[in-house]
């Protein structure tokens, strides 16, 4: 049986998003903007910074792009650990419209 050799280089600009593979970033961004949407909506307000704070970061590393839901509010982890809106989110954009 022939062996199959794996060019690391393209896998590598694959994982980054990079030249040919720009659509890998955009489908990431795509993505967890659907989650952030579902987070938005169901974040629960009192004053609305938790909410109004949630944003997505992408970053390019060598290892690969990722994209995630941040917040910038002083209490993001007190939401997140009492109503989990962010865990909650997810699988709502899993599920899709």
């Amino acid at each position: 049986m022939g062996r199959v050799k794996v060019d690391d280089a393209e896998v590598a600009r694959l994982a980054r998003g990079e030249g040919d593979y720009g659509g890998v970033t955009a489908d990431l961004q795509r993505r967890m903007g659907n989650v952030l949407a579902a987070a938005q909506a169901a974040a629960p307000v009192v004053s609305g910074a938790y909410r109004d704070g949630l944003h997505l970061v992408t970053e390019v590393t060598p290892l690969g792009v990722s994209v995630a839901v941040a917040g910038d509010s002083s209490h993001d982890y007190q939401v997140e650990a009492n109503y989990g809106v962010l865990a909650r989110a997810l699988d709502a954009a899993a599920e899709g419209p």
